[in-house]
């Protein structure tokens, strides 16, 4: 998850943000949705500026500002998928948000 968030800001720094541009893949639909919550999680520790948060900031130079944007991001991305259908039929949409399950 900390490799992740390195990589979504290193995209973000480029200018090349977007959840479409960065996917982490896992074997099994539990690790998918583990992934998920901890990226979230993390993202939620920053923004809130936590004693974990500021750890985490630290190591992923991610500020509380930009955790807040990406987890806007990550909500709009998944409200957009939903509405559009884009996940129609998948019993896990919501783990499809940002990795892959195979």
């Amino acid at each position: 998850s900390i490799i992740y968030l390195k990589l979504l800001k290193k995209l973000f720094q480029k200018g090349a943000f977007s959840l479409k541009s960065l996917l982490g893949i896992t074997f099994t639909n539990k690790a998918c949705f583990e992934m998920k919550e901890r990226v979230i999680q993390f993202l939620k520790e920053i923004a809130f500026g936590t004693e974990k948060g500021k750890k985490l900031s630290m190591e992923t130079e991610i500020t509380p500002e930009l955790a807040e944007n990406f987890l806007k991001e990550i909500f709009q991305f998944f409200q957009k998928t939903q509405k559009e259908g884009l996940f129609s039929g998948s019993r896990f949409p919501d783990e499809s948000l940002l990795f892959l399950c195979v």
